[in-house]
């Protein structure tokens, strides 16, 4: 006679499934496929605009810095530009609640929390606020080229699983060896969103876009 499992056994076989094989891979599968492609768009918005050799100049242009800090053995000096760059950038997230000294006080938690103690509150800041929000900006752009976007992102998600499968997910390990590569590109993303504000402001173009919103504080 053939014997079924009973729901409770199912559930407990289901769960200890999950929580031994699933929610350890979650983090790095959210952040390889959500949280790190999406400054993939910049390529996306730069072709749109016109603005590639403006992406060339802030992209190489902060790789270039890094490098050279690293050369003269100025990694900290480095890093501290990384940091006030951050700043600047995930401030700007906070606009809507119209609060310079509660927006500062956020950015500066989230940030001198994931350095000093954890990273688990700036990883759900980056996963539940400043992406969704980054896309929802970007969307006007992005809805003009869904298929490029699409292949741009799965690409890149793709990339970063096939380096985290390679190297490993140490995040230690990878900053100790990458840690430079990775801030110039987050450097490079965040100078390429100042750069083209300030030319769109220049220029007297006044056309919504993402990358462009005037401070309400």
């Amino acid at each position: 006679m053939l014997v079924l499992p009973s729901i409770t056994t199912l559930y407990t076989t289901l769960t200890s499934a999950i929580s031994s094989t699933v929610l350890p891979a979650l983090p790095t599968f959210v952040m390889n496929t959500w949280i790190a492609p999406h400054g993939a768009t910049d390529l996306i918005h730069a072709i749109h605009h016109n603005t590639t050799a403006l992406l060339a100049t802030t992209y190489y242009g902060t790789i270039g810095i890094g490098q050279l800090c690293h050369a003269v053995h100025q990694d900290q000096f480095f890093y501290s530009l990384f940091m006030v760059a951050s700043f600047i950038h995930f401030y700007d997230d906070w606009k809507c609640l119209k609060n310079p000294i509660l927006a500062t006080i956020l950015t500066g938690s989230l940030l001198s929390t994931f350095v000093q103690t954890s990273w688990l509150p700036f990883y759900l800041y980056m996963t539940f606020h400043h992406v969704p929000n980054h896309y929802m900006q970007m969307w006007p752009t992005l809805r003009k080229h869904k298929i490029p976007t699409v292949l741009l992102l799965a690409y890149t998600g793709f990339s970063f699983c096939f380096f985290t499968n390679q190297v490993g997910t140490n995040m230690v390990s990878i900053l100790d060896d990458l840690g430079i590569w990775i801030a110039s590109i987050v450097i490079g993303h965040i100078a390429y969103n100042v750069a083209f504000s300030i030319q769109n402001s220049s220029s007297g173009n006044r056309k919504y876009d993402p990358y462009d919103i005037p401070s309400t504080f």
